[in-house]
């Protein structure tokens, strides 16, 4: 899969498809849905610092990610800041 040959030295999580189906916020996606980051404080803040990016768009905190933001079908990219990525597999 050429996406995940490109970000393959980046942590990966894995997720439901039903959830993403189902629309899941970007905190719970943030940390429990991936473990990305550490807490849902921090992902608070990150989202107030506009630090977070969903598909190399920056987002706030209203975000709930669905089958639209799906990269071939698959993957949702997740950022933080230029350097923090993290790679969330729909299953």
């Amino acid at each position: 899969d050429y996406f995940l040959s490109i970000f393959s030295r980046h942590d990966q999580g894995k997720v439901s498809r039903a959830s993403i189906e189902a629309g899941i916020d970007i905190v719970t996606a943030l940390t429990d849905a991936s473990g990305f980051l550490s807490s849902k404080g921090e992902a608070r803040r990150a989202l107030k610092e506009n630090s977070v990016s969903v598909n190399k768009t920056k987002i706030d905190g209203e975000k709930v990610i669905a089958e639209t933001d799906l990269i071939n079908d698959k993957y949702i990219l997740l950022q933080r800041g230029k350097k923090k990525y993290f790679i969330l597999e729909v299953e």
